[in-house]
């Protein structure tokens, strides 16, 4: 956008040995970015539309730029490695164009405070909590729309007295997929589900259809606190960017799945253990790690016991990877920023609960979550689901007043 940089400043991230991925920046600093994209949310009301446009166009070939790249690797040999890169170089491009149009939402959430204030102003005092986070809830979702269609299906089954099995149903199931099949892939785990995948939910008890409502839900609460202009329109784009994370998340989903199965299918083509192929920079080591680089398989085989740090010098516009200190980095810094035992945030459902906090941060720590406990996470990956439905409350890292 003409005159925006969004800059994370202080930028760090680190990935661990079992796969977790911390992210650190300088809120401070980069709180002025924050406060130029509210003014251009005040002087514009489709800015934030226009962020959602140009994301989705820049990941309107996904699928098949993916699609391309794994055949690549399918059929790699060594006369092809040229083409597997210009392949992964293409969608390295794409990814890279549709996160531009859409970081910023990251920068919003250690300024859930600031935002209230600037959405709402003084009327902030005069709304109930429930409503004002009602009023900053997206009109749309992806996978509200995922659930809707869903349900959709689920109705017929049980309208006309079908079993999962039946043709009928398993044309719609496989339609489902073929438009959802990436909806439980993240970070860690990857798959391509199928109509049978999504057959078993079909038992599953209906969930509560809320998102129906919530347009509706808004406009009356509009009218209700007799909200002016500016603020209708500072909370439709406070919605707005709040589907636009979800857009994000979704096409992020689908990317990781091409990248995970590309690198691990290559790994396997070379002959070193798929888990290396998981600590790979992609945008800095993807043409290395395809020739079979000596200096980086050994890099990547210390980065399995020690996990990896990419540090980024915006003043010098460069970057350093770090292997070797990578572990004791990481506790230095947590060391540093340590809180105490209280954990402080910004509530997206009010009320109260009571519960041993459990910490999970990786799928080996599931089996000391129980029902009732308070689940204390990152974020609540597709994997999280089964605890989720355990938990008494959820408290996560990531999220705020612009969730997905």
């Amino acid at each position: 956008d003409p005159g925006l940089v969004t800059l994370f400043h202080d930028d760090m991230c680190y990935s661990s040995p079992d796969h977790q991925f911390f992210h650190y920046f300088s809120a401070e600093k980069s709180y002025p970015i924050v406060q130029e994209i509210m003014k251009r949310i005040d002087r514009d009301s489709h800015w934030m539309k226009s962020r959602i446009d140009r994301t989705e166009e820049a990941a309107k070939d996904f699928e098949r730029f993916g699609e391309e790249l794994i055949a690549a690797a399918e059929s790699f040999s060594p006369k092809t490695k040229g083409r597997a890169t210009q392949l992964w170089d293409r969608l390295m491009k794409a990814d890279y164009d549709y996160w531009v149009p859409s970081i910023f939402v990251d920068l919003f959430d250690p300024f859930e405070k600031e935002s209230i204030e600037f959405v709402f102003g003084a009327k902030k005092s005069e709304i109930e909590k429930n409503d004002l986070l009602t009023l900053l809830l997206p009109d749309q979702s992806v996978y509200w729309n995922e659930k809707e269609e869903f349900e959709q299906i689920k109705e017929y089954a049980q309208k006309n007295g079908l079993k999962p099995s039946d043709p009928a149903v398993r044309k719609r199931l496989r339609s489902h997929a073929a438009r959802y099949w990436w909806i439980q892939n993240d970070y860690q785990h990857v798959k391509k589900l199928s109509a049978k995948d999504f057959m078993k939910r079909l038992s599953e008890s209906p969930e509560d259809p809320f998102w129906r409502t919530v347009p509706q839900r808004k406009r009356e609460l509009m009218e209700k606190y007799g909200l002016d202009k500016a603020t209708r329109n500072r909370c439709m784009q406070f919605g707005e960017m709040a589907y636009l994370r979800d857009v994000r998340k979704k096409y992020t989903q689908i990317n990781n799945y091409y990248f995970i199965t590309f690198f691990e299918m290559m790994a396997e083509k070379l002959g070193v253990p798929k888990e290396w192929s998981h600590f790979l920079i992609p945008f800095a080591e993807s043409e290395r790690f395809i020739g079979k680089d000596p200096a980086l398989l050994r890099e990547l085989a210390l980065r399995t016991k020690n996990g990896v740090w990419l540090v980024y010098y915006h003043h010098k516009n460069s970057y350093a990877i770090e292997t070797a200190q990578a572990r004791k980095i990481f506790e230095i810094v947590e060391s540093r920023l340590s809180g105490g035992s209280i954990i402080y945030g910004t509530p997206a459902s009010l009320g109260k609960a009571v519960g041993k906090a459990k910490i999970v941060l990786r799928q080996s720590d599931f089996g000391k979550f129980e029902e009732g406990d308070i689940l204390v996470t990152g974020m609540t990956r597709p994997e999280y689901v089964p605890l989720m439905k355990m938990a008494a409350a959820i408290v996560t890292d990531e999220g705020g007043i612009t969730p997905a």
